[in-house]
């Protein structure tokens, strides 16, 4: 599966978890590594 089916998905989950203050413990991690992959692919590109 690539990533960026998957981004859309865990970016609502991380966010809505997030919102809802439920679960910090698994939202904050989450929140880290969709941007870590995603600055990675940005700095990939350029």
């Amino acid at each position: 599966m690539q990533y960026a089916y998957l981004y859309p998905f865990a970016e609502a989950l991380s966010g809505l978890l997030m919102l809802a203050g439920a679960v910090p413990w698994i939202s904050a991690p989450l929140a880290l590594v969709i941007s870590g992959v995603s600055a990675a692919s940005v700095a990939y590109a350029v």
